[in-house]
């Protein structure tokens, strides 16, 4: 297994063909950071995590923004190299690190690569915000959710969707640093909510994964990758954004009667680097509550008993 270096704990697995050291500033729920985990997991190379602390807003300090103005996660650095965003961050690594016993997750053969890629571009345009936090609005949509995002957990993570705008204009005048960035950010999650907030358009984006997945069935036909044998780029995509529906309790919508789909997904709860990037279990809750008040810690930690209580009654 890839050596990978927590700063935040110092733990380190090691392993005799990891060769090169990087360093992932990422958030371990962050569905960007567990693309690019599961690039590197998979390519087995050597690197370090900073974990950038959302709850208190790390991302928005004067360190994180001169790696990234925008003040998001994932951000690779490489020596003095700084690569944001996990589309770029994947292909900076395919670029620079591929070949002696470092396997390439795009296929050799052109035209192979060029359906991949364009798959993977499918992929990536499906608005994954927009689906995750309407899943939380739109409850006849869904069928049992998993852990994290079960009864306790989408009620607060609705609430902080809803106040969000707000709570972001108002750090923007309290970060200076980070104050165009939070109003852009606010601005954004404007137009969000508008559209999370309406059945309909909630419904056309899982119209528009429903699309996407049919096209990932044809592919994985030869099987038992989207690269057949290779395990690739827009399996990367499809892994982190199957994981996602799963734990929203999407699935049964979105691929309930697909097959190739269900048994895909299936073996990839048994491969070790998915294992590896894709976190399980309880969400920390107060991540959910960054800069709230006292009283909404309070119902924070009121959620989590409730929450747990509420899941071993029905398990």
């Amino acid at each position: 297994m890839v050596a990978a270096t927590d700063d935040s704990s110092g733990t380190t697995a090691s392993s005799p063909e990891a060769k090169v050291q990087l360093t992932l500033y990422y958030h371990r729920y962050s569905f960007y950071s567990q693309k690019v985990l599961l690039a590197l997991y998979e390519k087995k190379l050597d690197f370090k995590l900073r974990e950038v602390d959302i709850t208190r807003g790390e991302q928005y300090g004067a360190w994180f923004l001169g790696l990234n103005p925008r003040g998001e996660v994932p951000v690779l650095q490489d020596g003095d190299k700084i690569i944001p965003e996990s589309v770029r961050i994947i292909d900076y690594l395919e670029d620079h690190f591929t070949g002696d016993n470092v396997p390439s997750l795009v296929p050799s053969e052109a035209s192979s690569k060029q359906k991949i890629l364009e798959l993977r571009k499918v992929l990536d345009q499906l608005p994954g915000n927009v689906l995750t936090v309407g899943s939380f609005h739109h409850k006849k949509f869904v069928d049992k959710p998993k852990l994290p995002f079960i009864g306790p957990v989408r009620w607060l993570l609705s609430r902080a969707e809803e106040t969000s705008a707000e709570t972001l204009r108002i750090n923007a005048e309290k970060i200076p640093a980070a104050r165009e960035v939070l109003l852009r950010k606010a601005a954004a999650q404007e137009k969000t909510h508008e559209i999370v907030q309406d059945n309909d358009k909630f419904n056309d984006a899982l119209a528009q994964v429903e699309t996407a997945l049919e096209k990932v069935e044809e592919a994985l036909k030869p099987g038992p990758w989207l690269g057949g044998e290779q395990f690739t780029v827009a399996d990367v995509s499809l892994a982190v954004l199957l994981e996602r529906m799963s734990g929203l309790g999407l699935d049964g919508r979105l691929w309930g009667t697909r097959t190739d789909i269900k048994n895909y997904y299936d073996r990839l709860q048994q491969r070790e680097s998915f294992k590896a990037a894709v976190p399980r279990g309880w969400l920390p809750l107060l991540s959910l509550a960054q800069w709230q008040t006292p009283a909404t810690v309070t119902a924070v930690c009121s959620a989590v008993i409730a929450g747990f209580l509420w899941f071993k009654k029905r398990h």
